[in-house]
């Protein structure tokens, strides 16, 4: 029997906040501590995340590496669709 890993994926309407700081392939930074809504997803194995606090305008996320960076927390009524 072998054990799948847990993962989250993404979903809109729900805030992320970045718990674990890193740097994306385009050299935006995602630092501790902000908070981050879903925008699309690609076809390059990345989740595409617009900045809520903080400056910034969006960050790309490795779907492997999403689980290991953010947390959801509640939703924002300014995190639209």
């Amino acid at each position: 029997m072998s054990k799948k890993a847990k993962t989250i994926r993404p979903q809109r309407g729900i805030t992320y906040e970045c718990y674990r700081g890193f740097t994306d392939r385009m050299g935006a930074r995602a630092r501790r501590g902000r908070r981050y809504c879903f925008l699309s997803d690609s076809f390059t194995g990345d989740f595409f995340m617009f900045t809520i606090s903080g400056r910034g305008v969006a960050i790309a996320v490795d779907k492997k590496k999403f689980t290991s960076h953010f947390i959801p927390v509640n939703p924002l009524e300014y995190c639209d669709e």
